[in-house]
């Protein structure tokens, strides 16, 4: 679990302060994943917002993304690369 938090929490104090706690016993599992949780979610929230976005935009992506979930394994529609946008 700590090494999600050393890879994608950014509040430094907060992780060394969690590890120390567990190795104490004073934290439990699920603590230490709500915070990691809230982390995770911190750093894809923007990306999350950003495909929202690109997706709402008429002319964007829509025609891509459902051809891209019907043919995954190929990597391409018959049309050539995924979202060239033609």
């Amino acid at each position: 679990m700590f090494i999600y938090h050393d890879a994608f929490n950014p509040d430094v104090a907060e992780v060394d302060e969690l590890k120390a706690r567990y190795r104490l016993g004073k934290v439990g599992d699920v603590e230490v994943k709500q915070k990691l949780a809230r982390a995770l979610n911190a750093m894809l929230d923007p990306m999350r917002e950003r495909r929202a976005a690109a997706l709402a935009r008429p002319g964007t992506c829509g025609r891509c993304s459902s051809r891209a979930r019907a043919a995954p394994a190929r990597g391409r529609d018959d049309d050539g690369p995924q979202c060239a946008g033609r």
